[in-house]
């Protein structure tokens, strides 16, 4: 098997041993994914927020400015509000997780609302937790169906 999704942060990818979260959706992106430790967890996307920030700044200053100075522009101000929210949707992908999951560590996959929780062991072995923001009901079941068991939750989903 191997297929795709995207949710609201990024790509899933899943294969007949891992799931792979990444920004991209590329097949070849994922030979370079690891494990999710301490030091992929703290690195990801460090240069992306950081570059989203500075561009948020920008714009809530030219706001702040529009706002303040004498000549206020109604279309400036809209032009910015219209170019924060746009900068953002471009861009909310790439501040999604990058990690891959090996299917024999998948512990539990749960929904809640429109989010799947994913509950697997990292690279340490501990459990740990990733919530993937609205995904979709069939693509929900595409990740239920690498554990055997009812659609709600599925415990325990080693093979």
């Amino acid at each position: 098997m191997r297929t795709w999704f995207q949710y609201e942060y990024g790509f899933v990818n899943i294969d007949d041993t891992n799931i792979y979260l990444t920004n991209t959706g590329n097949w070849s992106d994922i030979r370079v994914l690891k494990e999710l430790n301490y030091t992929t967890s703290k690195a990801q996307n460090k240069s992306v927020k950081v570059g989203l920030i500075i561009i948020t700044l920008f714009f809530t200053l030219l706001i702040l400015f529009n706002v303040l100075s004498a000549k206020f522009s109604l279309g400036l101000f809209a032009l910015s509000v219209i170019a924060v929210i746009s900068t953002y949707r471009y861009m909310r992908t790439e501040i999604g997780a990058q990690f891959k999951i090996p299917t024999n560590k998948l512990l539990k996959v749960e929904r809640e609302d429109k989010d799947a929780v994913l509950t697997f062991l990292n690279y340490m072995n501990e459990p740990t937790t990733h919530v993937l923001k609205n995904v979709k009901e069939n693509h929900y079941a595409l990740l239920i169906d690498l554990c055997s068991g009812d659609k709600n939750t599925v415990e325990l989903c080693h093979r």
